[in-house]
């Protein structure tokens, strides 16, 4: 039987030290006798940005599907949230969200909570309680630069990872040994490139080009019985501009604007985000917004392009070493999955871990992350990929599926009961099949023909050509 080298004096070692990264530390500290974390950042005191996590500034929540994940694996850090003043949603009433130009309803009916919380704070909560962790480090200020390994039979097994200094060129490097390494550095991981030069194949990688800007600032609102604390006003066809509102913790909100398309880009100029929050805000936020103070300089952040390397399609992969997170797929940030996938991906690890042996390992957790993978892939770029100046790859079955939800949007304006199932789906409660289930297909089709879309009043100076929708055949 093959050894498994987990256990006493075993050592893992984890490349990124945001919320992948720390969820992975948070799994390998159970089965692993020394965890490192490598994170070319210094990290912040507190709750503050860094560099390494651009998109930090902007809106952001844990979806219903990883809160109770993120409870499991961090145990009261739920109660710590809310003590320091972050938001759980747990009714339609409290958010107010348009997708495709449809406004879900917004009765009065529970649904799975969602945290709204900015991510620097949440980040900084779940460091801290993996810094805690027995035999946890964190090396701080180095990058790795490759990896070290040996032949175990007819396939490499990974040794180590070679870091330097990331703010000194040149500088001379050094190994960490290790068991096993997980690639936690995002979007930008070089894992592809590792497993060339190990003898492996590069994984197929699915790309959808989006073209999403985001320009988002943090306001502190007056003290007030605010009725909502999570405002979206996504894409819409023919709307250059896309607004987004999370509560935060400490009466702080942070307010994002979003450009869609190659040639847009978001703007950073007062007057012009003034302008464009009070046509897109609900006429509550609107008016709270003229007493708001902002708290920071505007940040900007593009998303060009959504990626799936499919490394579970792997035939042949090195022994002790993993992708995770972002390094396998990164979804377009309006959708707000990437944590919760994160989550669902710690979850696979742990269960793989307990059940199989250093060799089997990748096949075995890549295709159990394949499956949440697949869920969000699905929502976020079905959603994408009906407009036409997305580029990806379509299919039959996706554009009917595409006009279906259309039906489903519109009907969901009406009816409260829909409109539950909506989020539950979007917050990978439940799977995409959720939304065809017999009843629910049932009201879709018993709703009135779609009319003009929801787009506010206020909005309509945005709209370059909203086209009047008709009922999907």
């Amino acid at each position: 039987m093959e050894e498994t080298r987990r256990g006493r004096g075993s050592r893992a070692v984890v490349l990124g030290a945001g919320i992948g990264g720390l969820v992975a530390a948070r799994v390998l500290a159970d089965t692993f006798d020394e965890v490192t974390i490598v994170e070319r950042d210094v990290m912040p005191g507190g709750g503050h940005g860094r560099r390494g996590v651009p998109q930090g500034r902007h809106v952001h929540g844990m979806q219903a599907g990883g809160l109770p994940l993120l409870e499991e694996l961090f145990p009261g850090l739920r109660a710590e949230l809310a003590g320091d003043g972050a938001h759980e949603i747990a009714d339609l009433s409290r958010v107010s969200l348009r997708f495709a130009g449809r406004l879900l309803n917004q009765a009065e009916l529970p649904v799975a909570p969602v945290l709204s919380v900015s991510r620097p704070h949440l980040e900084w909560r779940i460091r801290e309680r993996v810094r805690r962790l027995s035999g946890v480090r964190v090396a701080e200020g180095l990058e790795a630069v490759g990896v070290t390994s040996t032949v175990d039979g007819d396939r490499a097994r990974v040794t180590g990872v070679r870091v330097a200094p990331a703010a000194t060129r040149d500088a001379k490097e050094r190994t960490i040994d290790a068991d096993l390494v997980v690639d936690a550095t995002g979007r930008g991981s070089r894992m592809p490139v590792w497993l060339e030069q190990l003898g492996c194949a590069r994984p197929d990688e699915e790309r959808v080009v989006v073209h999403i800007g985001y320009a988002s600032q943090t306001f502190r609102l007056p003290r007030d019985s605010y009725p909502q604390d999570l405002i979206i006003e996504g894409r819409a066809p023919g709307r250059r501009h896309g607004f987004g509102a999370f509560a935060c913790e400490q009466d702080r909100w942070t307010f994002s604007i979003m450009s869609y398309g190659a040639g847009e880009r978001p703007p950073t100029e007062p007057e012009e985000r003034m302008r464009l929050m009070h046509q897109m805000a609900p006429p509550w936020l609107a008016e709270a917004l003229s007493a708001a103070e902002p708290l920071d300089d505007v940040a900007r952040h593009a998303h060009p392009t959504s990626h799936w390397r499919h490394y579970e399609r792997l035939g042949r992969l090195p022994v002790g070493l993993l992708a995770f997170g972002d390094a396998i797929a990164a979804f377009n940030p309006i959708y707000g999955t990437g944590m919760t996938v994160a989550l669902k991906q710690g979850v696979a690890l742990r269960t793989a871990l307990e059940t199989t042996t250093d060799t089997e390992l990748p096949r075995r957790f890549y295709r159990a992350a394949a499956r949440p993978l697949s869920a969000a892939w699905a929502l976020s770029t079905g959603a994408d990929l009906a407009y036409p100046e997305t580029l990806g790859k379509r299919t039959r079955r996706g554009a009917l599926m595409g006009r279906y939800v259309a039906r489903f949007l519109a009907a969901a304006e009406h009816d409260p009961v829909l409109a539950r199932r909506f989020l539950a789906v979007a917050g990978l409660v439940e799977a995409p099949s959720a939304l065809l289930a017999p009843a629910a297909v049932a009201k879709v089709v018993r709703s009135p023909a779609p009319t003009a879309l929801s787009l506010p009043e206020r909005a309509r100076s945005d709209v370059a050509h909203a086209p009047r929708e008709t009922a999907a055949s």
